[in-house]
């Protein structure tokens, strides 16, 4: 089912998986480490981060800033 979340959204597949990868565990009772939670917090953090620089570049291209 991964591969689907990865088609989803390309730019932010990382937090798209942690989602299904949270639920998954949640319905079978799966406690993760803290490291692991620290980590996945930390990805996901940085995938917001990129998607918004990815945003400003795409609008900045948009209104000409390469002309």
């Amino acid at each position: 089912a991964l591969p689907y979340f990865d088609r989803l959204d390309y730019c932010s597949m990382m937090t798209n998986e942690q989602v299904y990868s949270l639920g998954v565990e949640r319905l079978l009772g799966i406690e993760i480490p803290e490291r692991a939670k620290y980590i996945r917090t930390l990805m996901g953090e940085m995938t917001r981060i990129l998607n918004h620089i990815l945003a400003v570049g795409c609008h900045a291209l948009d209104v000409g800033a390469m002309t």
